[in-house]
């Protein structure tokens, strides 16, 4: 597998985030300040996701192709997709709940997913030193999803 094949999925993967994170943000079952969290962790994913565009750039003006050290099998897709899909199933069903929103945001950001962003990025920083304050953006982004379950 290729960091590019990494990328891409990571890609996907934040950009599914940032599309459930805002669709639970408006449901009913958020109160006020569950709505202003999500809002704020789509927000946090859509710039995951254009991060990892800016990933891909500097990969393709590298000139080679980077083999990944990280395998993304169909059991970690699995364990990171899949609470996003489910929490986007419900809503689209309009059956969302307060718990059932915080139950796949935890399962989802604590699986793998992070872990393998900061892969990504600790390579890029490898060939772009300007690559390290990104850590520090994935960091405070599960900063912030601790503080709230901790509130």
């Amino acid at each position: 597998m290729t960091l590019d094949e990494v990328i891409a999925w990571l890609r996907g993967i934040e950009d599914l985030a940032c599309s459930v994170y805002a669709e639970a943000a408006g449901s009913d079952a958020a109160s006020a300040e569950l709505s202003v969290f999500l809002r704020r962790l789509a927000e946090d994913e859509a710039l995951h996701y254009h991060l990892m565009g800016s990933a891909a750039d500097l990969l393709r003006s590298h000139g080679k192709e980077v083999r990944s050290a990280v395998l993304v099998d169909s059991k970690t897709k699995e364990r990171v997709a899949g609470p996003l899909r489910r929490l986007q199933a419900q809503s689209q069903q309009q059956q969302l709940a307060r718990d059932s929103i915080l139950e796949a945001l935890v399962e989802a950001e604590m699986s793998e997913w992070n872990n393998i962003f900061l892969y990504v990025i600790n390579t890029c920083v490898e060939i772009s030193p300007a690559f390290q304050y990104i850590a520090a953006a994935v960091q405070a982004h599960e900063k912030r999803i601790e503080r709230f379950l901790a509130g």
